[in-house]
């Protein structure tokens, strides 16, 4: 990934990640390279070989703590896990609260949705969307739970429906944008991305995910599936850029692209370029009952779909 985007992930400043990489690359761990699709962005890419290394030094570490864990039951080690979640929770909360208090809203503004008896979920996320989070919960209460960054957004919710609105701002608000959204998943939920999306990481593998939609375009994302139940349709329009797509390695999976692919690979099969229309698709994918079926409408570059 880019330096921005590790810095992100981490909570460093670029100042400190460009820090830190300077010495992992002098020590042989990382190395850099230029985005042949993007000459001026730089991706960063561990060494194998040294990350072997890493896991020998983890290894004894890694061994102590599962001896230690192996102590506690199942029921115990869950409810030492909800403990934490809800601190998380509480922390988070009260330190929104004493922010609003003095009168410093911070960089952050925090919202929660309640369930308010609702079965199933839909998210709708506005045009131009960036630096954007999403993950499930299946044990925090709220419906719904989102942080933003820079301007907030309008959150509306109706029946199960959350739409995410923002008004009026500037190419410079855009740049400060970010949104991290949790998602009770004790419910199935569909999402639908209007008017295109970038830097997005979506973390639904603890999420019933009906159906996904991105209209508009999607630059940089990351879709992390969990197990489907029937056919789950994923459908992409207005093209993608740097698009990957995990699922469970026993879940089979369609791809079709209209409008001409580069760079686009399924597991092992890997197309350099196609024109037109194509389709490539799991070798068990028309038996299977539970299974993704991707449609991407306007083109696709740089475009994975792995297993686990």
């Amino acid at each position: 990934m880019t330096a921005g985007k590790l810095a992100a992930t981490m909570g460093l400043t670029t100042g400190a990640i460009t820090g830190v990489l300077d010495r992992l690359e002098k020590a042989g761990f990382v190395k850099r390279s230029r985005d042949p699709a993007d000459r001026r962005q730089v991706i960063v890419e561990a060494v194998p070989a040294h990350g072997e290394a890493v896991d020998g030094i983890l290894a004894p570490f890694f061994r102590a703590m599962e001896g230690w864990a192996s102590r506690f039951g199942e029921d115990e080690l869950e409810a030492f896990s909800r403990y934490l979640r809800g601190v998380g929770e509480v922390m988070e909360q009260q330190a929104s609260r004493m922010r609003a208090e003095a009168g410093t809203p911070g960089d952050e503004d925090e919202l929660s949705l309640p369930m308010d008896g609702v079965t199933s979920g839909r998210l709708e996320i506005p045009s131009g969307a960036s630096n954007v989070r999403l993950q499930g919960d299946a044990a925090m209460a709220a419906f719904l739970r989102a942080r933003f960054q820079g301007k907030a957004p309008k959150l509306e919710a109706r029946g199960g429906v959350v739409r995410m609105e923002y008004t009026r701002f500037t190419l410079f608000d855009l740049r400060k944008l970010g949104s991290r959204l949790t998602l009770n998943a004790t419910v199935p939920w569909s999402l639908l991305l209007r008017g295109g999306v970038s830097k997005l990481d979506a973390d639904l593998r603890e999420l019933a995910v009906e159906s996904i939609e991105v209209r508009g375009g999607v630059s940089h994302a990351n879709f992390l599936l969990g197990r489907p139940s029937g056919t789950v349709p994923i459908r992409l329009t207005g093209g993608s850029h740097r698009l990957l797509v995990r699922r469970p390695a026993d879940v089979p999976v369609c791809v079709r692209v209209s409008g001409g692919a580069s760079r686009l690979a399924l597991d092992s099969m890997y197309f350099g370029a196609i024109g037109g229309h194509s389709r490539v698709e799991s070798p068990d994918y028309a038996a299977a009952v539970d299974r993704y079926d991707v449609e991407v409408t306007g083109g696709a570059s740089v475009f994975r779909i792995d297993a686990d």
